[in-house]
């Protein structure tokens, strides 16, 4: 670091010196740059610095570029073409032989020793200076500098656009980007957005970082002056980025002198506020929420409570939130935290937990008889074994043999159906179960459970009567002796009374459901014949289940 003072200003790289170092690209984990040795007749060569920020680091001469009749001017712009599997370099320079002082844009491929002999791409040079070209990450668009309307606004930026392997007619940038000054250095950034050097920005005339925002293809915001330590009041002479860094060419004081490499974090710090909320107030947001970064585990937080909030530098980042209180366990979602050089940047990360399985539940999808005619007890597979030994032991009541069906092998197929229906239903109010015994639940959350029974349309023989045990059920508040004269309004009552005991009795299996039992509230409903007009009566015979929560 020869002429360096002892103490160089933040951010100065290690290889600086009394000469000129400008124009930064960084590409591949490498730093390019170009010295300038202003007493040597402006001499000047193109080093690569590998590894810029470690100090295990090596400076080399870039001699694969040496071309005859070609003097290269400035820095070159390097992109990986995956679809060729060449390395792309563009490049501005002045062919010697032709005694042209005009400088072109040149365009060569190969690889990181080796590139064969460079093209001019006639497509966009004038008869004026065309230089400073770099490409964009995905190869698709090059921005350069062209002196073509100097006369009037100094240096402007082009832009060209790559389709199907042919550069389009360069654009003159607007008036968003250009000024009557000089506009030099452009640049995209892996966001889409074009940095650049101007002195038009401000009174001082001196050159600055300038940022303008992509807006739609082609077309950026106005351009807005980066804030220090990117600008300071000396001049700022070419830059290059990857992610998270910049790299500066700047005179600034506290160099080794004339211009010098600067390196600084380029966007600030994101601030991710987490606001976690339920749809239903039922439940409390709590859980565990994990923050990956592509596929590595960055950030593991209990969420007990709104208010947390985390730092996150920019990026592409995706969260994971589990929680008991969710019906599925999991809620995934993409989010980014853009890169900002000047403002903190705030992202409000919204996590709205639905509404856990409640509301209304019915069994109306299923079109299959859910009760043998004239029987009570829900037509289950176990069930219905049950009544044909009854019948095939005579231990039906004399009467009931009357109007209760003997089943025989008729409903064999649905009742697995009805297995499934209830299955279903029972898993519905289990899960309702659990979710009351954790601690996602509102301890002043009750849930009412209605279940209406209903009948076919034919009426029941005039000496029917229930032939069940005697029902003095307060829970249920149902009452029901044996003997008692039976209709179909009654009947329908049964069939809820039976559907709800029997889901009663199954939840008792669940170890939660003595502890939260007193929070159900049960009501069942008999309403007679089913005003449903089906092709046979077997689909009247069926319950119809609700289940709401509600805040007491």
């Amino acid at each position: 670091m020869n002429g360096c003072p002892e103490e160089t200003l933040d951010g100065s790289i290690n290889v600086n010196s009394q000469h000129s170092e400008i124009d930064p690209i960084f590409f591949n984990g490498n730093l390019y740059f170009t010295q300038e040795y202003l007493d040597d007749d402006n001499y000047s060569e193109i080093l690569k610095l590998s590894n810029p920020l470690s100090e295990d680091n090596k400076l080399v001469k870039i001699t694969e570029l040496d071309f005859p009749d070609l003097k290269i001017i400035g820095t070159p712009s390097y992109y990986n073409n995956l679809e060729t599997g060449f390395l792309e370099v563009y490049f501005s320079a002045i062919n010697t032989v032709q005694n042209n002082k005009n400088k072109d844009i040149y365009f060569a491929y190969g690889n990181e020793f080796k590139f064969n002999y460079p093209t001019a791409l006639n497509e966009i040079n004038s008869d004026f200076n065309e230089s400073m070209p770099k490409i964009s990450n995905d190869g698709k668009t090059l921005v350069y500098v062209s002196d073509s309307n100097y006369d009037l606004t100094g240096s402007d930026i082009y832009l060209t656009t790559n389709t199907d392997g042919k550069w389009n007619p360069p654009i003159l940038m607007s008036d968003n980007i250009n000024s009557k000054y000089d506009e030099l250095y452009p640049n995209i950034s892996p966001e889409g957005d074009l940095y650049f050097v101007s002195n038009g920005y401000t009174d001082l005339n001196n050159y600055d970082l300038i940022k303008a925002e992509k807006k739609g293809y082609n077309y950026w915001s106005y351009g807005q002056l980066l804030p220090y330590p990117f600008n300071t009041e000396y001049d700022e002479q070419g830059f290059d980025f990857d992610d998270r860094e910049i790299y500066i060419s700047s005179n600034r004081a506290g160099g080794c002198g004339n211009y010098d490499l600067f390196n600084f974090q380029r966007c600030r710090t994101g601030k991710v506020i987490l606001n976690i909320s339920s749809i239903n107030s039922n439940y409390k947001p709590v859980g565990k929420l994990e923050i990956y970064s592509e596929d590595r585990l960055i950030s593991v937080l209990q969420i007990d409570d709104n208010g947390t909030s985390l730092d996150l530098t920019p990026g592409n980042y995706y969260f994971e939130f589990t929680s008991k209180c969710l019906s599925n366990g999991i809620i995934k979602e993409n989010f980014t935290i853009p890169c900002d050089e000047e403002y903190e940047y705030e992202y409000n990360l919204d996590i709205s937990i639905p509404e856990p399985q409640i509301g209304n539940f019915s069994f109306e999808e299923y079109n299959i008889p859910f009760f043998v005619g004239g029987y009570f007890i829900p037509n289950t597979s176990k069930n219905l074994e049950n009544l044909k030994l009854k019948f095939k032991y005579n231990q039906m009541d004399a009467d009931s043999v009357s109007f209760v069906e003997n089943p025989k092998n008729e409903y064999d197929e649905s009742s697995l159906k009805v297995d499934e229906a209830l299955s279903k239903a029972l898993d519905f109010l289990q899960t309702k179960v659990d979710n009351l015994a954790s601690e996602c639940s509102n301890s002043q959350e009750i849930v009412k459970v209605q279940v209406v029974g209903f009948s076919d349309p034919r009426p029941l023989a005039k000496n029917s009567k229930y032939f069940g045990p005697t029902i003095n059920d307060k829970y249920f508040n149902f009452n029901a002796p044996n003997g008692i004269s039976l209709d179909n309004k009654l009947l329908s009552k049964l069939r809820a009374y039976y559907t709800a005991k029997y889901f009663e009795n199954e939840l008792k299996k669940n170890p939660n459901y003595s502890s939260v039992s007193f929070r159900f509230v049960w009501e069942i409903r008999g309403l007679g014949v089913d005003p449903y007009k089906g092709t046979t009566y077997d689909f009247n015979r069926r319950v119809k289940i609700s289940i709401e929560s509600v805040i007491n």
